[in-house]
């Protein structure tokens, strides 16, 4: 159902992946200056389902940010494991265009 919001963010040069990954990272900052005058207090990120691969990036673009990382449910474990698939489900969302050029998943996974 939300194959509309993959095109318009590809219309505008962006991925969903990458635009849920700067809503986490965004969270993430809003907590932390929230939470400032009362001192400093842990950060998880847990992501589960369609939301792990947004997470995945978030947390590997900005490792500091978050004390402790969790993924469950992982609808994919890496990209390239999608390309012989005849009919890929629901796995329109975590697309990246052009990442396989560059990196996978366990890439990501590494820099954690």
């Amino acid at each position: 159902p939300h194959w509309k919001d993959f095109f318009i963010a590809y219309l505008l040069g962006k991925s969903i992946t990458g635009i849920r990954a700067e809503e986490i990272l965004s969270c993430a900052k809003f907590l932390e200056d929230y939470h400032a005058p009362a001192g400093a207090r842990p950060l998880h990120l847990v992501a589960a389902g369609e939301a792990v691969v947004p997470a995945l990036h978030a947390a590997a673009l900005e490792a500091a940010r978050f004390d402790e990382t969790e993924f469950r449910d992982a609808p994919l474990e890496r990209w390239d494991d999608i390309v012989p698939m005849r009919s890929p489900v629901n796995q329109l969302l975590g697309v990246v265009h052009g990442a396989l050029r560059v990196y996978d998943l366990p890439d990501l996974y590494a820099l954690l």
